[in-house]
């Protein structure tokens, strides 16, 4: 099974944190779900996650990200950097393990 597009928009009666919305291409096939570039737009980022994540929760995903301006406020320095990193998601979704995929800046070195 192939999905083209999906999208879900946050409204009152869903409790879905700070997510506002969730879109992009997705399989299901070996049962398993397979993103490719699955965008999100959470409070102050849009990410954007490419992977798998198995019937049985395991998952195998990269995570990227950038800084959005939200209600007239520009990101913090910090956003920035940890937003301009890519990051590896692994184990399961009980239990996630996030590594960074990317290589940290060196001091000096801010975005």
């Amino acid at each position: 099974m192939r999905g083209r597009e999906f999208c879900l928009d946050q409204s009152p009666n869903h409790n879905l944190g700070n997510q506002k919305s969730l879109g992009g291409d997705f399989r299901i096939a070996g049962r398993q779900v397979e993103l490719d570039q699955v965008r999100a737009i959470v409070t102050g980022a849009a990410l954007e996650l490419t992977g798998r994540v198995g019937f049985d929760g395991r998952m195998d995903l990269q995570l990227r990200g950038q800084p959005l301006l939200v209600e007239g406020h520009r990101p913090s320095p910090a956003d920035k950097r940890l937003l301009a990193l890519t990051y590896r998601l692994t184990g399961t979704l009980r239990r996630p393990q996030v590594q960074l995929a990317t290589p940290q800046p060196a001091a000096g070195d801010t975005p």
